[in-house]
């Protein structure tokens, strides 16, 4: 079951499923896809959002193109019921997902193919480029400029690389997962990959600089393996 829906029923959603009693009129555009009725979220309704009411994992996906920022959040049950939320910057879109064919939802969320293995030699990136990219709305400064100042990075030590980000052929995406206590997940670590038809390069933080990130080249089995080993647990 699939649903198309604003931020202010999301909200309104939530706070039916924390036990209080309906706004009036909030929901009743709802009812004609069988979502709310009588006052109350359908069974069809608690069975698509279960997986964030009783939600024990989670995990957050953003991928930037020059087409924009889309963004998906995903969270998942100990009785096995997932609840896909994608925010495409005009609406939130709601899908239940079994967790065991979450990874496959995510493979094509994130558009993960086979690549050749990029050529990059100590290539580095600005942090606060890559979390614009990532985080910032285009309506407040996020793309603009930043994916200039991403190719600029990587126009020595990458070059072809630094080619498609310059003609629009990239990914930008991140992915964090962990566990759901008392509402609140644990911090986890992010995988944050850049892709193009040359390769991919993982963001690497840390170091002495913190300012600063490594980027290095990953192959797309070694991608995928670390994706689905860091989910498993939220999962």
């Amino acid at each position: 079951m699939k649903a198309r829906i604003n931020a202010t029923e999301w909200r309104e959603i939530q706070r039916v499923l924390a036990g209080v009693k309906g706004a009036p009129g909030v929901l009743d555009a709802l009812a004609p896809f069988g979502l709310w009725t009588d006052g109350a979220l359908t069974p069809e309704a608690l069975g698509l959002f279960r997986g964030f009411a009783e939600r024990r994992g989670s995990v957050t996906a953003r991928l930037r193109s020059r087409s924009g920022l889309v963004a998906c959040q995903a969270w998942f049950s100990q009785s096995r019921a997932g609840t896909i939320m994608i925010d495409d910057g005009e609406a939130l879109v709601f899908q239940q997902c079994a967790p065991g064919f979450f990874p496959v939802f995510l493979r094509g969320f994130l558009r993960i193919a086979p690549l050749p293995l990029a050529k990059s030699e100590g290539a580095v990136i600005e942090i606060e480029t890559v979390t614009r990219l990532l985080e910032a709305k285009e309506d407040n400064g996020g793309l603009e400029g930043d994916d200039e100042r991403l190719a600029d990075s990587l126009r020595e030590a990458a070059p072809e690389v630094w080619r498609a980000v310059v003609d629009g052929d990239w990914r930008l995406w991140s992915v964090t997962a962990g566990r759901v206590r008392e509402g609140r997940r644990s911090a986890g670590d992010a995988l944050v990959v850049l892709a193009t038809p040359h390769g991919s390069l993982g963001v690497l933080p840390g170091g002495r600089n913190a300012s600063i990130a490594a980027v290095v080249p990953l192959r797309s089995s070694t991608i995928w393996e670390v994706l689905t080993r860091m989910i498993a647990p939220a999962c």
